[in-house]
């Protein structure tokens, strides 16, 4: 562990500048694991045998393991980033191998440090932090994924154990962030204006008068059909205006961002996304997944299928995060026994459930009730699936609580050994940069214009 000055700098955006960084060559906080004994071992350097020696050696580590005096000192040089603007590497094994490809840094103030006993009496030190977002990089994953809830709402806690190094900023120079009353009501005025810059006609709530001039290009025929069947009357009828044809729909979004690679070669998409699954065979829209309940089955916004079957189930979500919605479930979900999520062997699933509906837990902008509704139907699907959480960011209170919630809902979900990760459209969008080509530059400037340009 070693501390040094580092000069202020950025890439796109505006950062505190720096007067310390405290980088970890060792982190005394990291509790011995079966799962990190190979980190640095290439596949074929040991043997079966040594192998087994290793697993031994690591689970007797385990047991004998408690903070050493390195361990607190660490945490003592850890404290002077409290009160601080602070941006902090995850540690992955993956950085010194392909630095690019690791987790994208997290911006956020520290607040404190804490000490917590995990479920073997072993003591863990965490960073706790607010006004948590992510830097932008063009790949690798969003590092916010190692966050735990903090207890109160945009607060979160991050362990010493997974930390790389942190960069610590002058707290009387933060980071600009514009303060929105609204900041869905800033993304709707970006829409217009952005409209207006190409001569699109709307109306006055927001419409565009044809669908197409709300698309980057026609919407395919299967898409059609796909929208045509969902539940949300998104394409409308020869009476009704199509609820996709607002500058600010969610649907627009996910059909602007996502219907351009069907048809071609996704694997940008699946790299971007951070999928292992390459060739992906399908991608689909408002595909429905019964939970084996009477009435409408859930609609999932996007769906890829890849070469071995399995799917990546998608969410995803425009400026619904930042409006209020309806807590809770109809009745017919709590009308068996055992319960439905039991009996996928969900069990964690089903006490947020029941939270949920009691009112013990509740979420006031991620609507968790329907993630769960998606888990039943994919649960019954006979597929090999993951759900993959897909939302715009935009720097405000509401999104840090946002974030806070997701962060809550993963920790039972990860309970349930379910694989679901969340990802940032912003993130999405600057991997999709980095691995695209000069064929997809129309694709990218559409994007970025329209959605990714500073929100006024």
């Amino acid at each position: 562990m070693e501390s040094q000055l580092s000069p202020s700098e950025g890439k796109g955006y505006k950062v505190t500048p720096i007067i310390q960084e405290i980088i970890f060559k060792k982190s005394y906080w990291r509790i011995p694991t079966v799962e990190s004994a190979f980190d640095g071992i290439f596949e074929g350097v040991l043997t079966d045998e040594e192998k087994k020696q290793k697993i031994e050696q690591v689970l007797q580590e385990r047991e004998k393991w408690e903070p050493s005096q390195k361990a607190w000192a660490q945490l003592e040089e850890v404290k002077t980033a409290i009160g601080k603007e602070v941006e902090v590497q995850i540690w992955d094994p993956i950085i010194f191998i392909l630095e690019e490809e690791g987790p994208s840094p997290i911006l956020a103030k520290c607040t404190g440090v804490t000490l917590i006993s995990n479920e073997e009496g072993k003591q863990q030190a965490y960073l706790t932090l607010e006004s948590v977002r992510s830097k932008s990089t063009p790949m690798g994953y969003d590092g916010r994924s190692k966050l735990k809830d903090g207890g109160e709402k945009g607060t979160f806690m991050l362990p010493l154990a997974d930390i790389y190094s942190i960069r610590l900023g002058d707290i009387n120079s933060k980071p600009e962030n514009k303060k929105m009353s609204s900041p869905a009501l800033s993304v709707k005025k970006q829409q217009r204006k952005w409209a207006d810059t190409k001569g699109i006609g709307y109306d006055k709530s927001g419409y565009t008068h044809n669908l197409n001039d709300n698309l980057f290009r026609p919407m395919s025929t299967a898409s059609i059909s796909e929208f045509s069947k969902g539940d949300g009357g998104e394409l409308g009828n020869p009476y009704k205006r199509g609820k996709i044809q607002a500058l600010h729909s969610s649907s627009a979004l996910a059909c602007n961002v996502f219907d351009y690679w069907r048809g071609r070669d996704a694997t940008i998409l699946t790299q971007s996304l951070g999928l292992s699954a390459k060739n992906p065979t399908n991608i689909e829209f408002e595909r429905k997944f019964p939970t084996g309940l009477r009435g409408n089955a859930p609609n999932l916004d996007v769906v890829i299928t890849s070469e071995n079957s399995s799917i990546t189930a998608i969410e995803s979500k425009f400026l619904e995060p930042y409006s209020n919605h309806h807590n809770g479930f109809k009745k017919k979900y709590f009308e068996s026994s055992p319960g439905l999520w039991e009996k996928t062997n969900f069990h964690h699933c089903q006490k947020l459930a029941y939270f949920l509906q009691t009112g013990e837990i509740s979420f006031k902008w991620l609507h968790a009730e329907q993630l769960l509704k998606h888990i039943l139907g994919l649960s019954n699907s006979g597929l090999q699936w993951r759900l993959l959480y897909l939302w715009y960011e935009i720097p405000s209170r509401e999104s840090y609580e946002h974030l806070s919630e997701i962060i809550k809902l993963s920790s039972f979900l990860e309970a349930d050994r379910i694989h679901f990760k969340f990802m940032s459209y912003q993130t999405l969008f600057a991997a999709i940069q980095s691995y695209a080509g000069e064929i997809d530059r129309d694709y990218l400037s559409y994007l970025g214009e329209r959605y990714f340009n500073e929100i006024a």
